[in-house]
């Protein structure tokens, strides 16, 4: 299923500024319309969107599962900062 691009802009104009977002590319580079765009428009505008692509699919690496994401660098470094877990209740 293809999301126009209308309704990708309608989605993140629609929710607060700092909510991420994930959009799956995996098939974007067999894509043959003109209601598609990818998203990495809004990454690189810093929105909080974390566009992820696959190289299982235009480089036949199925079996490999090799993947990546792309979003803005405080994105990833909020991400990936260590968190504590949540403290158990006592008995």
């Amino acid at each position: 299923m293809i999301v126009p691009k209308a309704q990708i802009k309608q989605l993140l104009d629609g929710i607060p500024k700092d909510m991420p977002v994930l959009i799956d590319e995996a098939y974007h580079h067999f894509v043959d319309s003109p209601d598609y765009e990818s998203s990495m428009k809004y990454v690189l505008e810093g929105r909080p969107v974390i566009v992820c692509r696959t190289f299982s699919k235009i480089a036949a690496l199925a079996a490999m599962r090799l993947g990546y994401g792309i979003a803005p660098a405080e994105l990833i470094h909020r991400r990936s900062a260590p968190s504590r877990p949540a403290a158990s209740p006592s008995r």
